[in-house]
Protein backbone atom coordinates (compact mmCIF):
# COMPACT_ATOMS: atom_id res chain seq x y z
CA UNK A 1 0.00 0.00 0.00
CA UNK A 2 3.04 2.32 -0.13
CA UNK A 3 6.58 2.49 -1.39
CA UNK A 4 8.02 1.33 -4.71
CA UNK A 5 5.69 -1.71 -4.89
CA UNK A 6 2.51 0.30 -4.39
CA UNK A 7 -0.48 -1.45 -5.95
CA UNK A 8 1.20 -4.79 -6.60
CA UNK A 9 -0.53 -8.09 -5.79
CA UNK A 10 1.69 -10.00 -3.35
CA UNK A 11 1.51 -13.16 -1.26
CA UNK A 12 -0.12 -12.97 2.14
CA UNK A 13 2.25 -12.66 5.09
CA UNK A 14 1.01 -12.08 8.61
CA UNK A 15 3.89 -9.81 9.69
CA UNK A 16 3.37 -7.51 6.69
CA UNK A 17 -0.37 -7.34 7.33
CA UNK A 18 0.10 -6.42 11.00
CA UNK A 19 2.46 -3.60 9.99
CA UNK A 20 -0.20 -2.33 7.52
CA UNK A 21 2.21 -2.80 4.59
CA UNK A 22 -0.34 -4.99 2.80
CA UNK A 23 -4.14 -5.33 2.88
CA UNK A 24 -6.52 -8.11 1.95
CA UNK A 25 -7.50 -7.98 -1.72
CA UNK A 26 -11.19 -6.91 -1.41
CA UNK A 27 -10.41 -4.05 0.96
CA UNK A 28 -7.22 -3.05 -0.87
CA UNK A 29 -9.06 -2.88 -4.19
CA UNK A 30 -11.64 -0.52 -2.72
CA UNK A 31 -8.89 1.66 -1.24
CA UNK A 32 -7.03 1.87 -4.57
CA UNK A 33 -10.22 2.71 -6.45
CA UNK A 34 -11.11 5.38 -3.88
CA UNK A 35 -7.63 6.91 -4.14
CA UNK A 36 -7.82 6.97 -7.94
CA UNK A 37 -11.26 8.60 -7.84
CA UNK A 38 -10.11 11.14 -5.26
CA UNK A 39 -7.06 12.11 -7.32
CA UNK A 40 -9.15 12.56 -10.47
CA UNK A 41 -11.66 14.70 -8.54
CA UNK A 42 -8.88 16.87 -7.09
CA UNK A 43 -7.40 17.29 -10.56
CA UNK A 44 -10.76 18.52 -11.88
CA UNK A 45 -11.03 20.97 -8.96
CA UNK A 46 -7.57 22.38 -9.67
CA UNK A 47 -8.34 22.65 -13.40
CA UNK A 48 -11.52 24.55 -12.57
CA UNK A 49 -9.72 26.91 -10.22
CA UNK A 50 -6.96 27.70 -12.69
CA UNK A 51 -9.26 28.06 -15.69
CA UNK A 52 -8.70 31.47 -17.26
CA UNK A 53 -5.65 32.28 -15.15
CA UNK A 54 -2.82 33.98 -16.99
CA UNK A 55 0.03 31.46 -17.10
CA UNK A 56 2.53 34.31 -17.19
CA UNK A 57 1.20 35.79 -13.95
CA UNK A 58 2.76 35.10 -10.56
CA UNK A 59 1.45 32.20 -8.44
CA UNK A 60 -0.27 34.72 -6.18
CA UNK A 61 -2.76 35.59 -8.92
CA UNK A 62 -5.81 37.63 -8.05
CA UNK A 63 -8.25 34.94 -9.14
CA UNK A 64 -6.50 32.35 -7.01
CA UNK A 65 -6.72 34.56 -3.92
CA UNK A 66 -10.37 35.35 -4.53
CA UNK A 67 -11.19 31.67 -4.99
CA UNK A 68 -9.42 30.72 -1.79
CA UNK A 69 -11.01 33.48 0.27
CA UNK A 70 -14.54 33.34 -1.13
CA UNK A 71 -15.18 30.33 -3.32
CA UNK A 72 -13.98 27.77 -0.81
CA UNK A 73 -16.09 29.27 1.99
CA UNK A 74 -13.09 29.30 4.29
CA UNK A 75 -13.66 31.00 7.63
CA UNK A 76 -10.49 33.08 7.07
CA UNK A 77 -9.98 33.24 10.82
CA UNK A 78 -6.85 32.13 12.63
CA UNK A 79 -7.88 29.50 15.16
CA UNK A 80 -6.37 29.14 18.60
CA UNK A 81 -6.38 25.38 18.25
CA UNK A 82 -5.10 22.82 15.78
CA UNK A 83 -5.51 23.13 11.98
CA UNK A 84 -6.59 19.49 12.21
CA UNK A 85 -10.14 20.80 12.64
CA UNK A 86 -10.08 22.26 9.12
CA UNK A 87 -8.13 19.73 7.08
CA UNK A 88 -9.23 21.05 3.70
CA UNK A 89 -6.93 24.04 4.25
CA UNK A 90 -4.11 22.25 6.06
CA UNK A 91 -1.19 20.06 5.08
CA UNK A 92 -1.98 16.33 4.75
CA UNK A 93 -1.59 14.47 8.06
CA UNK A 94 1.72 12.67 8.48
CA UNK A 95 3.87 11.23 11.25
CA UNK A 96 6.46 13.71 12.49
CA UNK A 97 7.66 13.30 16.05
CA UNK A 98 8.98 16.89 16.09
CA UNK A 99 5.51 18.14 15.16
CA UNK A 100 3.97 16.06 17.94
CA UNK A 101 6.36 17.55 20.49
CA UNK A 102 5.60 21.06 19.23
CA UNK A 103 1.86 20.41 19.46
CA UNK A 104 2.19 18.95 22.96
CA UNK A 105 4.31 21.97 23.96
CA UNK A 106 1.55 24.38 22.93
CA UNK A 107 -0.94 22.45 25.04
CA UNK A 108 1.58 22.23 27.89
CA UNK A 109 1.83 26.00 28.03
CA UNK A 110 -1.94 26.28 28.29
CA UNK A 111 -3.09 23.23 30.23
CA UNK A 112 0.00 21.43 31.57
CA UNK A 113 0.23 18.39 29.29
CA UNK A 114 3.60 17.43 30.75
CA UNK A 115 3.18 13.66 30.56
CA UNK A 116 2.35 13.65 26.87
CA UNK A 117 5.27 15.91 26.01
CA UNK A 118 7.68 13.73 28.00
CA UNK A 119 6.46 10.60 26.24
CA UNK A 120 6.84 12.24 22.81
CA UNK A 121 10.39 13.28 23.69
CA UNK A 122 11.15 9.71 24.79
CA UNK A 123 10.01 8.38 21.39
CA UNK A 124 12.04 11.07 19.63
CA UNK A 125 15.22 10.17 21.51
CA UNK A 126 14.90 6.53 20.41
CA UNK A 127 13.89 7.54 16.87
CA UNK A 128 16.92 9.81 16.45
CA UNK A 129 19.20 7.07 17.71
CA UNK A 130 17.90 4.21 15.55
CA UNK A 131 16.31 5.96 12.55
CA UNK A 132 18.99 4.67 10.16
CA UNK A 133 17.98 1.13 11.14
CA UNK A 134 14.25 1.65 10.40
CA UNK A 135 13.36 0.41 6.91
CA UNK A 136 10.13 -0.07 4.99
CA UNK A 137 8.60 -3.56 4.98
CA UNK A 138 10.65 -4.59 8.02
CA UNK A 139 9.75 -4.92 11.66
CA UNK A 140 10.55 -1.99 13.92
CA UNK A 141 13.33 -2.35 16.43
CA UNK A 142 11.92 -3.73 19.67
CA UNK A 143 12.82 -0.69 21.77
CA UNK A 144 11.35 1.77 19.27
CA UNK A 145 8.28 -0.42 18.69
CA UNK A 146 7.53 -0.50 22.43
CA UNK A 147 8.05 3.25 22.84
CA UNK A 148 5.75 4.06 19.91
CA UNK A 149 3.13 1.59 21.14
CA UNK A 150 3.24 3.10 24.62
CA UNK A 151 2.82 6.61 23.19
CA UNK A 152 -0.19 5.51 21.15
CA UNK A 153 -1.75 3.86 24.20
CA UNK A 154 -1.23 7.02 26.26
CA UNK A 155 -2.84 9.20 23.58
CA UNK A 156 -5.79 6.80 23.19
CA UNK A 157 -6.42 6.98 26.94
CA UNK A 158 -6.10 10.77 26.83
CA UNK A 159 -8.62 10.93 23.97
CA UNK A 160 -11.00 8.70 25.94
CA UNK A 161 -10.64 10.92 29.00
CA UNK A 162 -11.21 14.11 27.01
CA UNK A 163 -14.18 12.58 25.21
CA UNK A 164 -15.69 11.49 28.52
CA UNK A 165 -15.15 14.96 29.99
CA UNK A 166 -16.82 16.50 26.94
CA UNK A 167 -19.81 14.22 27.44
CA UNK A 168 -20.12 15.19 31.10
CA UNK A 169 -19.93 18.92 30.45
CA UNK A 170 -22.12 19.09 27.35
CA UNK A 171 -25.32 18.56 29.32
CA UNK A 172 -24.32 21.42 31.68
CA UNK A 173 -23.58 24.02 29.02
CA UNK A 174 -26.39 26.49 28.23
CA UNK A 175 -26.11 25.92 24.48
CA UNK A 176 -26.72 22.16 24.72
CA UNK A 177 -28.59 21.62 28.00
CA UNK A 178 -32.01 21.70 26.28
CA UNK A 179 -31.30 18.23 24.85
CA UNK A 180 -30.79 16.65 28.29
CA UNK A 181 -32.79 15.82 31.41
CA UNK A 182 -31.01 16.06 34.77
CA UNK A 183 -32.61 14.40 37.81
CA UNK A 184 -31.49 14.11 41.43
CA UNK A 185 -31.52 10.66 43.07
CA UNK A 186 -30.98 10.13 46.78
CA UNK A 187 -28.98 7.25 48.26
CA UNK A 188 -29.25 5.34 51.52
CA UNK A 189 -25.64 6.27 52.24
CA UNK A 190 -23.66 9.16 50.82
CA UNK A 191 -24.68 12.31 48.97
CA UNK A 192 -27.39 12.59 46.34
CA UNK A 193 -26.54 11.67 42.74
CA UNK A 194 -27.30 13.76 39.66
CA UNK A 195 -28.32 11.54 36.72
CA UNK A 196 -28.13 12.88 33.17
CA UNK A 197 -29.83 11.40 30.12
CA UNK A 198 -30.69 12.62 26.66
CA UNK A 199 -34.26 13.43 25.83
CA UNK A 200 -36.05 10.78 23.83
CA UNK A 201 -37.86 11.15 20.54
CA UNK A 202 -36.33 13.29 17.83
CA UNK A 203 -33.63 14.61 20.18
CA UNK A 204 -32.08 11.12 20.12
CA UNK A 205 -32.50 10.53 16.39
CA UNK A 206 -29.19 11.07 14.58
CA UNK A 207 -30.80 11.76 11.21
CA UNK A 208 -33.00 14.46 12.73
CA UNK A 209 -30.05 16.04 14.56
CA UNK A 210 -27.90 16.02 11.43
CA UNK A 211 -30.59 17.87 9.48
CA UNK A 212 -31.87 20.21 12.22
CA UNK A 213 -29.15 20.60 14.88
CA UNK A 214 -25.79 19.93 13.25
CA UNK A 215 -23.82 21.44 16.13
CA UNK A 216 -25.29 19.05 18.69
CA UNK A 217 -24.85 16.15 16.23
CA UNK A 218 -21.12 16.88 15.93
CA UNK A 219 -20.52 17.45 19.64
CA UNK A 220 -22.47 14.31 20.58
CA UNK A 221 -20.57 12.05 18.15
CA UNK A 222 -17.17 13.51 19.07
CA UNK A 223 -17.50 11.65 22.37
CA UNK A 224 -16.86 8.33 20.58
CA UNK A 225 -13.88 6.35 21.90
CA UNK A 226 -11.28 5.43 19.25
CA UNK A 227 -10.53 2.04 20.83
CA UNK A 228 -14.21 1.06 20.64
CA UNK A 229 -14.62 2.40 17.11
CA UNK A 230 -11.89 0.04 15.93
CA UNK A 231 -13.90 -2.93 17.26
CA UNK A 232 -17.53 -2.05 16.66
CA UNK A 233 -20.25 -4.52 17.56
CA UNK A 234 -21.79 -5.80 14.27
CA UNK A 235 -25.21 -5.73 15.95
CA UNK A 236 -25.04 -1.94 16.26
CA UNK A 237 -25.05 -1.61 12.45
CA UNK A 238 -23.08 1.64 12.59
CA UNK A 239 -20.04 2.86 10.71
CA UNK A 240 -17.19 4.56 12.59
CA UNK A 241 -17.25 8.34 12.23
CA UNK A 242 -14.13 10.24 11.25
CA UNK A 243 -13.47 12.80 13.96
CA UNK A 244 -11.67 15.13 11.55
CA UNK A 245 -14.84 15.18 9.44
CA UNK A 246 -16.95 16.03 12.49
CA UNK A 247 -14.63 18.91 13.41
CA UNK A 248 -14.78 20.18 9.82
CA UNK A 249 -18.58 19.95 9.76
CA UNK A 250 -18.73 21.93 12.97
CA UNK A 251 -16.33 24.59 11.66
CA UNK A 252 -18.25 24.95 8.41
CA UNK A 253 -21.59 25.08 10.23
CA UNK A 254 -20.49 27.82 12.62
CA UNK A 255 -18.89 29.83 9.81
CA UNK A 256 -22.32 30.13 8.15
CA UNK A 257 -24.40 30.43 11.32
CA UNK A 258 -25.88 33.38 13.15
CA UNK A 259 -24.38 34.95 16.26
CA UNK A 260 -26.95 33.16 18.42
CA UNK A 261 -25.89 29.77 17.07
CA UNK A 262 -22.19 30.54 17.49
CA UNK A 263 -22.75 31.64 21.09
CA UNK A 264 -23.91 28.10 21.96
CA UNK A 265 -20.21 27.15 22.01
CA UNK A 266 -19.08 28.95 25.16
CA UNK A 267 -15.53 29.23 26.49
CA UNK A 268 -15.60 25.95 28.43
CA UNK A 269 -17.02 23.90 25.56
CA UNK A 270 -14.60 25.52 23.11
CA UNK A 271 -11.66 24.67 25.37
CA UNK A 272 -12.77 21.04 25.67
CA UNK A 273 -13.14 20.74 21.89
CA UNK A 274 -9.73 22.34 21.40
CA UNK A 275 -8.03 19.81 23.69
CA UNK A 276 -9.88 16.91 22.07
CA UNK A 277 -8.88 18.09 18.59
CA UNK A 278 -5.21 18.26 19.59
CA UNK A 279 -5.38 14.72 21.04
CA UNK A 280 -7.01 13.36 17.90
CA UNK A 281 -4.43 15.02 15.67
CA UNK A 282 -1.60 13.34 17.59
CA UNK A 283 -3.40 9.99 17.49
CA UNK A 284 -3.98 10.17 13.73
CA UNK A 285 -0.33 11.09 13.13
CA UNK A 286 0.85 8.09 15.18
CA UNK A 287 -1.49 5.73 13.33
CA UNK A 288 0.07 6.86 10.03
CA UNK A 289 3.53 5.68 11.08
CA UNK A 290 4.87 2.96 8.78
CA UNK A 291 5.92 0.33 9.65
CA UNK A 292 3.10 0.23 12.18
CA UNK A 293 3.86 -0.54 15.81
CA UNK A 294 2.31 -3.43 17.72
CA UNK A 295 -0.71 -2.65 19.87
CA UNK A 296 0.05 -2.76 23.59
CA UNK A 297 -2.16 -3.26 26.63
CA UNK A 298 -2.22 -1.03 29.69
CA UNK A 299 -1.18 -3.81 32.08
CA UNK A 300 1.79 -4.70 29.87
CA UNK A 301 2.98 -1.10 29.60
CA UNK A 302 2.65 -0.46 33.35
CA UNK A 303 4.89 -3.45 33.99
CA UNK A 304 7.61 -2.54 31.46
CA UNK A 305 7.65 1.29 31.50
CA UNK A 306 8.83 3.18 34.58
CA UNK A 307 8.39 6.77 33.36
CA UNK A 308 6.10 9.26 35.10
CA UNK A 309 3.00 8.83 32.90
CA UNK A 310 2.83 5.10 33.61
CA UNK A 311 3.54 5.46 37.31
CA UNK A 312 0.44 7.66 37.51
CA UNK A 313 -1.70 4.89 35.98
CA UNK A 314 -0.69 2.68 38.90
CA UNK A 315 -1.90 5.10 41.56
CA UNK A 316 -4.63 3.81 43.80
CA UNK A 317 -7.78 5.92 44.06
CA UNK A 318 -9.84 6.05 47.24
CA UNK A 319 -13.41 4.79 47.21
CA UNK A 320 -16.32 6.40 49.05
CA UNK A 321 -16.04 3.87 51.89
CA UNK A 322 -12.36 4.63 52.39
CA UNK A 323 -13.04 8.37 52.34
CA UNK A 324 -15.75 7.86 54.96
CA UNK A 325 -13.24 6.09 57.20
CA UNK A 326 -10.80 8.97 56.79
CA UNK A 327 -13.52 11.45 57.65
CA UNK A 328 -14.44 9.49 60.76
CA UNK A 329 -10.80 9.38 61.84
CA UNK A 330 -10.57 13.14 61.42
CA UNK A 331 -13.78 14.22 63.15
CA UNK A 332 -14.27 11.48 65.77
CA UNK A 333 -10.73 10.61 66.79
CA UNK A 334 -8.98 13.94 66.32
CA UNK A 335 -11.43 16.83 66.20
CA UNK A 336 -13.26 15.86 69.40
CA UNK A 337 -10.10 15.33 71.45
CA UNK A 338 -9.51 18.05 74.03
CA UNK A 339 -6.45 20.09 73.19
CA UNK A 340 -3.80 20.67 75.87
CA UNK A 341 -4.31 23.92 77.76
CA UNK A 342 -3.71 25.60 81.13
CA UNK A 343 -0.72 24.53 83.18
CA UNK A 344 1.74 21.93 82.00
CA UNK A 345 0.96 19.06 84.33
CA UNK A 346 0.23 15.36 83.84
CA UNK A 347 -3.24 16.07 82.41
CA UNK A 348 -1.72 18.47 79.88
CA UNK A 349 0.85 15.83 78.92
CA UNK A 350 -1.84 13.14 78.48
CA UNK A 351 -3.89 15.41 76.18
CA UNK A 352 -0.78 16.23 74.15
CA UNK A 353 -0.04 12.54 73.67
CA UNK A 354 -3.67 11.78 72.72
CA UNK A 355 -3.87 14.58 70.14
CA UNK A 356 -0.53 13.58 68.61
CA UNK A 357 -1.58 9.93 68.46
CA UNK A 358 -4.88 10.81 66.76
CA UNK A 359 -3.12 13.10 64.28
CA UNK A 360 -0.57 10.42 63.39
CA UNK A 361 -3.34 7.85 62.91
CA UNK A 362 -5.20 10.19 60.55
CA UNK A 363 -2.18 10.95 58.35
Amino acid sequence: MHGLRYGEVVDWKACLAHRADILGFPKARLVLEAQAYLMSSLRKVVDGILQGVDTNASPAAEKWNSMVLMGFRHTNVVKLWSPYTNQAFSLPPSFSISTLISLAQTRLEATAWGWLKNECEHVKSIHDRFRDNIAQSENLLTKYDKALGALELLVVNKVNRRAGLLGQRTSQRPGCSHNYIITRRSQDQGPDILETRRKGGLRSDEKYLFENDLLDYCVFNLRARPDRQANLDPKENRLPLDHALLFSLRENHLAKSSFKEKSRVDEILSSDLSDLAACHEILVAISLHRPQSHARTLDEVKQSEKRKPWKAFGLRYFTNNECSKLGKALFKDFYEIQLPSDRKNMAWLDRTKSSRKALEAFW
